[in-house]
């Protein structure tokens, strides 16, 4: 027999979906840590991350250094 499964197109359809979304949160997420640096900056407070499995805190004058290291691309 060569049938098709029925749901094959449905289950591509989903992970098509899948992939969209999940490219959607990831572009926010960026979105969200750019703010967050710039906050941080126009407040002079340090930022917190977590890395490595601890809570690391970013001086405003470090966060200040590396954005006119690495400015915004511009839309």
């Amino acid at each position: 027999m060569n049938e098709k499964h029925l749901g094959s197109n449905f289950d591509d359809f989903l992970r098509e979906e899948f992939k969209l979304e999940l490219e959607a949160a990831i572009e926010a997420l960026r979105r969200a840590a750019g703010i967050a640096r710039q906050t941080a900056i126009d407040t002079n407070t340090n930022l917190v991350t977590f890395k490595e499995g601890k809570l690391t805190l970013i001086p405003p004058d470090e966060l200040k250094a590396e954005s006119s290291e690495n400015p915004p691309a511009k839309l």
